[in-house]
């Protein structure tokens, strides 16, 4: 038997064993693949746990106090007086030089007793509709001519008089 198995296979038994792991790098962190190579006992979570239970609680606050802010937030008015601020100051930014200072004034005038009865709560969103549906067609091309502006007038005034 001797004549027909080569010499190498006939070594000791210890070289039948697998060669032993390659030490581990010291490096600063962990691999990921090391990581998933780990038994599920070794591996520590990324975050600990309170950090989930705290923002899971922090984001139902939140939830609670949004939905709390949109109940009290048509009372108030002060929501409402803002956006029609903001909504004045755009639509006098594109009126044109065929509006005049008297289209101009009578706007504001308009505007100003829209967003004081917003202020003190007299303001009904639902008739408001027709006004901010025109308004949008008619700053969509970021211009409003003489014709505009007057029927911008006409629809805030028929607010304000809904008002009385």
């Amino acid at each position: 038997m001797d004549d027909i198995t080569p010499n190498e296979l006939q070594g000791p038994a210890s070289a039948l064993e697998p060669p032993p792991a390659p030490a581990p790098n010291p490096l600063p962190f962990q691999r990921p693949a090391d990581y998933y190579a780990d038994p599920e006992t070794r591996l520590r979570p990324l975050f600990p746990r309170w950090v989930s239970i705290g923002c899971g609680w922090i984001s139902v606050i939140f939830v609670v106090l949004v939905f709390a802010a949109g109940a009290f937030a048509p009372r108030s008015g002060v929501i409402v007086d803002w956006f029609f601020g903001k909504l004045q100051e755009d639509l006098t930014h594109s009126f044109s030089a065929d509006v005049t200072t008297v289209q101009k004034q009578a706007f504001a005038a308009e505007m100003q007793t829209m967003r004081a009865a917003a202020r003190n709560g007299k303001l009904k969103i639902e008739s408001t509709q027709k006004f901010l549906k025109l308004a949008t067609e008619v700053d969509g091309d970021d211009k409003i001519d003489h014709a505009e502006a007057d029927k911008l007038i006409g629809a805030a005034r028929e607010v304000n008089r809904a008002l009385k």
